[in-house]
């Protein structure tokens, strides 16, 4: 994982945080930026589902009618987007600082430990990194 691109990637996204858009505001099928979780104070709507777009549509009831069976997992979806805004920089700025930590043998742990951390970051070339 490059991080440096990551973390531009993050910093190129619409500025957090970004809010799932429920009741009474909403039915869960939207996120918006803003300050609150009211939409009428959002800059801006981040992403919607449009439930009638067969394209986007999720589960179907398998008989190529294209009928919608249920929308349970699309709040979930919406939930997951507005949380990663805010939870994946920071995930990216714990590693980066844990990976500088480690180069600069900072760290008073124990080697074994250390060898196992890296290993987690994948900073022994090891799993693509």
């Amino acid at each position: 994982m490059d991080i440096e691109k990551s973390l531009e990637l993050c910093s190129k996204a619409t500025p957090g945080p970004w809010w799932r858009t429920d009741p009474p505001w909403g039915d869960g099928t939207s996120v918006h930026a803003g300050p609150s979780d009211d939409p009428h104070t959002a800059t801006k709507i981040v992403c919607e589902f449009d439930p009638f777009d067969v394209q986007f549509s999720p589960r179907y009831d398998g008989v190529d009618s294209g009928d919608i069976v249920e929308f349970d997992h699309v709040t979930d979806d919406m939930a997951f987007i507005a949380d990663a805004r805010e939870g994946y920089p920071e995930a990216l700025r714990i590693i980066k600082r844990l990976r500088e930590l480690l180069d600069h043998d900072s760290l008073m742990l124990p080697d074994s430990t250390c060898v196992e951390v890296r290993r987690l970051l994948s900073l022994d070339g090891k799993d693509g990194a």
